[in-house]
């Protein structure tokens, strides 16, 4: 008789056991996937970050009434030949869409000068032809140039070969 009590008895052990296992793995698993929901998704936040897709791409992100304005220098200086920074950052107020055409003419407006207004892809250059062009709409970097300026660098542009 004793002898069969020590053998229920370890079988219950056996089975307390078993059933303490299931219900920590049952904890482990609930805990693993509620850390897991956080991760849901984070490759594609990833991706979308490292390549610098933005859904609020655009002038409107800006709000459709103002721009932040390098103006630069009229001619390249130095090793580089980079156009020099004059001033500050600026905001431009632009009431209309904004077209190139829109943009020049606020920058004209807002600095009250009546010269030519060219808008750069960076301190380099080169100039924009068209609004579409423009793809980093965080600053935009200008420079103002007399009628002088102007026309010789038409005459450079159509001398040089393309």
């Amino acid at each position: 008789m004793q002898r069969d009590l020590d053998l229920s008895l370890s079988y219950v052990e056996e089975l307390v056991v078993v059933v303490v296992v299931v219900v920590v793995v049952c904890f482990f698993v609930a805990f693993i996937m509620s850390k897991r929901a956080k991760w849901n998704g984070y490759k594609e936040k990833m991706a979308k970050k490292m390549c610098g897709k933005k859904d609020d791409a655009g002038p409107s992100r800006l709000g459709a009434n103002s721009l932040t304005v390098q103006r630069l220098t009229s001619t390249v200086e130095g090793k580089y030949q980079k156009y020099s920074r004059m001033g500050p950052l600026t905001l431009v107020p632009v009431e209309k869409e904004a077209t190139l055409e829109n943009i020049k003419e606020a920058c004209r407006r807002h600095f009250k000068t009546n010269m030519e207004c060219d808008v750069l892809a960076g301190e380099r250059g080169p100039s924009y032809q068209d609004a579409n062009q423009i793809q980093n709409w965080k600053v935009l970097h200008i420079r103002f140039l007399d009628n002088i300026a102007l026309e010789a660098e038409e005459i450079i542009q159509e001398e040089s070969p393309r």
